[in-house]
């Protein structure tokens, strides 16, 4: 499985093993039955991971980083690529997603976004190399029997993710 073609902003920070509060979720884990005892079970099939992120960024950084969040991710819907940087400076791509976002202004210039971040799957050791796409316009209809224009906006957003290129 690739992880998402959306990576986070440009100028951001990567995620890195050491520096962040790291904790890897159990593969197996107690299931309750309604009848009997419980016992282990498999919960899941790949490694998971969470992240709690702190970082200080200045202030055009961090209204990229919630545009993107807002918007791109649909205020955490959506999964993202996460670059994670490991000590021995091996870069690796894993699926991500947000579990909690916040954003706070210590001055003027300069805040700090405070989230935990769930990261699932394999890790990948190329970077996702998708495009997105996307196209907005505005025109002005105009009645054909009269000369009457209307200013009626018209706006189209179009966005699409190349999961694979065949040759």
């Amino acid at each position: 499985m690739s992880v998402p073609n959306i990576k986070t902003p440009p100028g951001t920070p990567r995620f890195q093993l050491e520096g962040h509060a790291f904790e890897q979720l159990p593969m197996y884990g107690r299931v309750k039955f309604t009848v009997g005892s419980s016992r282990s079970r498999r919960v899941s099939s790949a490694p998971q991971h969470i992240y709690d992120v702190s970082w200080f960024l200045s202030a055009s950084q961090l209204e990229a980083i919630d545009n993107w969040y807002r918007y791109i991710l649909r205020a955490g819907e959506r999964q993202f690529a996460a670059e994670v940087l490991y000590a021995d400076g091996l870069t690796v791509w894993y699926t991500a997603r947000w579990l909690s976002f916040e954003i706070t202004m210590k001055t003027k210039n300069r805040g700090r976004l405070v989230g935990r971040v769930f990261m699932s799957g394999d890790p990948e050791y190329d970077a996702p190399s998708g495009v997105d796409l996307a196209l907005s316009t505005s025109a002005a209809l105009r009645d054909v029997r009269s000369i009457v224009t209307l200013p009626t906006d018209l706006s189209l957003s179009v966005s699409a993710d190349l999961l694979e290129d065949y040759a």
